[in-house]
Order: structure tokens, then sequence, then C-alpha cells
């Protein structure tokens, strides 16, 4: 168990022997138990009287400013996460979820996972945890609902108490807004639904609560080593520009190569910001780290009621550059370093009147790679054009060949047997014009 511990203490989890006791409303992990495979499935009997919070018997438990706390649902039912936020202010607002993606093994360093976040502004899917290894990926991000036994890490901005209360119950069945952040749903007990069959179960408490229909931005980082991190923005007038509790999600495992929000000089994977009025444009702040001499990524992930009144720009500062992330990347290849003022996020409600685009221009062809193949298409997106010549360029400029082709072709292939893993850059000629694309190659 982590028990009150300072955060970030790998060195705060306790061993809990036969002898010893949880409180009500603590969380713990366990080992298994150390015969069958890894993936087998292993039965665990929990005794006693389900949990009911009353005042005769609060469930509370102790926690000092700036420590950590894993605690889990005391429940026969979902906690409703929206509610334990708001009966628990001297917390930061904010859920942080395991995701076990994989490794069999009781080596920290060959552990999968990292850690999912949740709060008022929404969830963000866990990023593989530093200390841990880098195998894997999040397969899902937590919903408001926190099912049945799951547990989950807080943190405490000032002394209080982590208060549960019947209030926070909901019946909210596994699915949906209640995710159990396991491996593989089939053994955290899921049921899978497939298309729109209709069902007879009775609806669950979810049917009371409003669409949530706020505009989310999921921006994408890919730094020079591989490692990927989603940050969220919640355009919702319930907060600030400054630090809004609830709504800003402080960064839980900080990554040798990373890129977070900068809000009043502390790093976020999560953020809330008022919604864009009229004419106004809002610039919010990246924080970009980087370990190896390499290229970046900045992209959309996804986003949630965009509409097509708010334009997302990624602004380089250092060549005043902007990209409209709903229709392009942001790439650059970038030293090592820390880059607290050189990117940022502007946010209009109109297009820019002029538009210094990075690399942005309307292709009329494209690329793509067929793995198992081992070739590279290119394709004109109009049948008036002809594909001529295509030259391949390294992403640090260095030419691996030229294809030429006869005709009037619309469509031609050649090889990648030359290319490794990574981006390359296409200059492709046609009987109109000369145009490049980027393309990844996935050996």
């Amino acid at each position: 168990r982590f028990e009150n511990g300072p955060v970030g203490d790998y060195d705060s989890w306790e061993f809990v022997g036969p002898y010893q006791y949880f409180s009500v409303g603590q969380g713990f992990t366990m080992k298994g138990p150390g015969t069958g495979g890894v993936t087998d499935i292993q039965s665990y009997t929990f005794t006693g009287k389900p949990n009911n919070d009353q005042t005769s018997h609060e469930i509370q438990l102790t926690i000092s400013a700036d420590n950590n706390y894993l605690v889990g649902n005391p429940f026969p039912s979902a906690l409703d996460a929206n509610d334990f936020i708001a009966d628990n202010p001297h917390l930061d607002g904010t859920l942080y979820f395991w995701e076990h993606f994989g490794g069999g093994s009781h080596f920290l360093a060959e552990y999968q996972g990292g850690y999912g976040m949740y709060n008022l502004s929404g969830s963000v899917p866990a990023t593989s945890h530093p200390l841990v290894s880098d195998a894997g990926s999040s397969t899902k991000s937590p919903g408001r609902y926190v099912p049945v036994a799951q547990g989950f890490f807080v943190a405490a901005d000032s002394d209080g108490t982590i208060n549960f209360n019947n209030s926070q119950r909901n019946f909210v069945k596994l699915g949906g807004s209640s995710v159990f952040m396991f491996t593989d749903d089939t053994y955290a007990g899921g049921t899978p639904t497939t298309g729109d069959a209709p069902s007879t179960e009775e609806p669950d408490d979810t049917q009371f609560d409003a669409p949530d229909t706020r505009t989310k931005l999921r921006l994408g980082f890919d730094s020079p080593i591989g490692m990927h991190r989603q940050l969220l923005v919640t355009f919702d007038n319930n907060t600030t520009l400054g630090v809004d509790h609830g709504y800003d999600g402080r960064v839980f495992d900080e990554q040798v190569e990373d890129m977070n929000w900068l809000i009043e000089d502390e790093r976020y994977a999560i953020q809330g910001i008022p919604v864009i009025e009229g004419r106004s444009s809002v610039r919010r702040a990246l924080y970009v780290k980087i370990e190896e001499y390499g290229e970046i990524t900045i992209g959309l992930d996804g986003a949630e009621f965009l509409g097509e009144k708010l334009v997302p720009y990624l602004h380089d500062k250092e060549t005043d550059t902007f990209v409209d992330l709903r229709y392009d990347y942001f790439t650059t290849v970038i030293e090592p370093g820390v880059y607290e003022d050189r990117f940022q996020m502007v946010f209009r409600k109109t297009p820019r009147q002029v538009d210094q685009i990075a690399n942005k221009q309307v292709n009329t062809v494209a690329a793509m790679h067929a793995k198992t193949a081992q070739q590279v298409t290119v394709f004109a997106k109009e049948e008036a054009l002809t594909i001529k010549e295509v030259t391949v360029y390294s992403i640090l400029g260095q030419q691996i060949g030229t294809y030429q082709f006869s005709g009037d072709a619309t469509q031609v292939n050649f090889p990648s047997t030359l290319m490794s893993t990574g981006t390359y850059i296409l200059r492709i000629t046609t009987d109109k014009d000369v145009q490049t694309t980027k393309i990844l190659i996935d050996k």
C-alpha cells in the first residue's frame, strides 16, 4: 500500500503482511500467487459486509499536504469522481489510475504501464511511467464513474481528510463512462457490447447525466526517443486562464522527454480554459524537454465538438511559424534541452488573415507505405495528374534515392528496402508542379 507518502516517492510503498490490516478506503496492489501462468485467472475472496457510509461509521483517511495516497472505491457500487472531487477540496482535484499494459515480471524495470488521469475537464490515457519499460501503450482512459474495487491515487494540496460518502455512490454498469483500468476487460469482468443491438437491461444512473458537449482537443506529442504524450484542453466557462482546482491536472509522471501545458510555472497534462468569444484568441504555453537530438511531432490525437469556428494553431516562436492542426501536424528537428518559451498553442474563433504555416500546401498527391509488401505507393488525388519522379530524403535532408516513371501513371510504386523505420520527405514531380509530403516508414 501507499499510505500518505511524499509525491513520487517509490520507497513509500509499504508491505502489508498477514497480521496487518487496511483501513476502509485504502487501496492496494497485489502480486500473484507465484504459481501458474502470468495470464491465468486467479480468484480472490473478500469476506465481510459491504461498506455503507453512515454518520456513526464515516469512511475517512488522513492525508498531509504535498503527499499522495493510494485509495480505492470502498463501495459495492460505482463512485462518481465528480462528486468525490467536490467533496475533497483539499486534494488537487485529479484522480490518477494505474494501467498495466503488460510485462509478466516482478522486476520494476520490466513493468509496462503508466497513470491515466481524470478530473472535471475529462481524461487522458497513460504514458509509460519513467521507472518502467517503455514497451506497450495505453488502451483506455478513465471515466467519470470509478468501478467497484478500482484503486487510484490522490494528491493533497493541504492537510485534510479524504472523504467517501453515500452521496458519491451511483448505480452505473461497467463500460462506457465506468472504465476498469485493467489490461484485459475479460479478466476485469466487463461485458463487451457490439453494434446497436437493443438491450432489455435496466438503464443505469447515467441516463440522468447531461450530455458533455464541451469542446475538447487532445494534443499529441512524439519525441525523438519515441515517447508519446497526450495533453487535453477543455473549453469550459467554469475555468480561468490560471490554475483551476478540479479542472487542471498536474503531470504525475515526468518523462525523460516530454511536453506539458505550462500554467503559472508548473507542468500540467490537463487544463480547462474559458470558451473563446468573438474575435478574441487565447495563447497557452507549452513546456518541451528533449534528451536526444532528433525530430519532434505535435498534432491532434483527437477532438470533440471542435466545429468550424475554433482554429487550433501550433506556434513556433523561434521561426514565427503557425500550423493549423486541423489539417496538418507540426514537425521539426530539435536540439537537446528544455524549451519553456518557444512553443505555444494559439486558439482562435476564425483563421488568421495571414498564415505563415510551416510546410503547408494544398497537396494533390499522397503517399502510403505497405509494410508487408515493403513498398511505397504514391498516387494522385486528381485523375488528370501524372507522376513523373519521386525523390526520397531523410528527415535530416540526406537524399536516399530517386525514382523516375514514364507514361501517364497516376499511381506509382517503389521499394522501401533502403529505408529504415522513421519519417521521410518525398519530393514528387508531376506534369503540373513539384510537391513535398512526409511519410512514416514502419518496418
